[in-house]
């Protein structure tokens, strides 16, 4: 593991991952975001490492939260330390000028607090609203990207683009780290993702959710063996997100897990239908997608290790054997699953944080903050 430059458990590092799958009529948005704002809080009273949000639209896997920097700007208001994290922004969705005085700004509110996460979407239905291509999902990723971190940390920039242009732009606010905030690239299935994020310097993010983590191994050890440093003291980082519930005994855990898996499973294999009759060049294998979910269900899901469900000892356990088969720098554990209730939510997070964590050997968080922060 010191070869690759990868953290061990003695450096293992946790936060928090948000990904909604409420409904409207089912779950209220309102009460939804109370709930976040909470668990953050007590994230960051115990030295979580991140809180992470993603972007989606439209359908209720993820469609509650079109903004996660507007998510991440209100945390940034009720938090001190705990770094915020887009788990992704969707750059084919937005001008690279956006992107950039967009988080910057959110840098500028939290005190340099900011981690940009980036995928390049994957829902052929957000695609279709926002009037795009799908073939062209990778250059536009790619070229935003690039046109992004330029306008962190350069000025009077001019790109020729196909998907954009910008001439002598200097973008304002400036962000507070150094070069801009850590970016990260999220990477689930196409191999191209993860030999790119290396080559291009940034961490990578997985949700290792079908699958086996075993079978994963490949492809973040691509990631690790294409890593090209692009500013002193860089180093491949990966963090993993994964469905969690910490449980008083194992079958309590999963009496109260799998009812709110399977909703995951129905939210998410509803959207990922819209890939039974879609194909496209930049997405190899995702045809289909939808009817490979329905081979899931919360048992398997536990057994192959997309999601960690149990009693404190088998939490452990299973958090360890997954670390070790990836080579983790740390989890961001999604709690928020199921269209879960506030009060199981809770009981969720202080049974991990009161007697998981403390059996993980983790750092305090703030070190790791400072360093992250300094390689990039």
């Amino acid at each position: 593991m010191a070869e690759t430059g990868s953290a061990g458990p003695e450096t293992m590092r946790h936060g928090l991952s948000f990904l909604p799958d409420g409904e409207p009529g089912r779950h209220s948005a309102v009460d939804y975001f109370a709930m976040l704002r909470r668990l953050s809080r007590m994230g960051d009273e115990a030295g979580m490492s991140h809180v992470k949000m993603t972007e989606h639209y439209l359908l209720a896997y993820g469609g509650f939260c079109p903004s996660p920097l507007g998510f991440l700007a209100s945390i940034a208001g009720i938090t001190s330390r705990i770094r915020l994290m887009t788990g992704c922004l969707l750059p084919a969705f937005h001008h690279p000028l956006q992107l950039a005085s967009d988080t910057a700004m959110l840098d500028a509110m939290s005190g340099g607090r900011v981690d940009i996460g980036v995928a390049r979407a994957y829902m052929p239905y957000e695609f279709e609203a926002f009037g795009l291509s799908m073939d062209s999902s990778r250059d536009r990723f790619d070229h935003a990207v690039a046109a992004m971190e330029r306008l962190w940390r350069e000025e009077s920039v001019t790109v020729t683009s196909p998907f954009f242009q910008l001439t002598d732009v200097t973008s304002l606010p400036r962000p507070v780290q150094p070069g801009g905030p850590p970016v990260w690239v999220a990477a689930v299935r196409s191999p191209e993702s993860f030999v790119n994020a290396g080559r291009e310097g940034r961490g990578l993010l997985v949700t290792p959710s079908i699958g086996r983590p075993e079978q994963m191994a490949p492809l973040v050890q691509s990631y690790r063996d294409s890593y090209e440093p692009h500013f002193v003291g860089d180093h491949p980082r990966v963090l993993a997100s994964l469905p969690l519930y910490v449980g008083r005994t194992d079958q309590q855990a999963r009496a109260v897990a799998d009812p709110l898996l399977a909703h995951y499973l129905r939210v998410w294999t509803r959207s990922a239908d819209h890939w039974n009759k879609t194909s496209s060049a930049d997405y190899q294998g995702y045809t289909g997608m939808g009817n490979a979910l329905r081979a899931y269900s919360p048992a398997r899901l536990r057994t192959d290790g997309g999601a960690i469900v149990g009693g404190v000892d088998h939490v452990v356990e299973r958090i360890e054997q997954i670390q070790q088969a990836l080579e983790l720098d740390g989890f961001l554990w999604q709690i928020d699953f199921g269209a879960v209730d506030a009060v199981t939510a809770t009981a969720n997070l202080e049974l991990f944080l009161d007697q998981v964590e403390p059996r993980l050997h983790c750092w305090d968080t703030q070190p790791a903050a400072v360093e992250w922060e300094a390689a990039s």
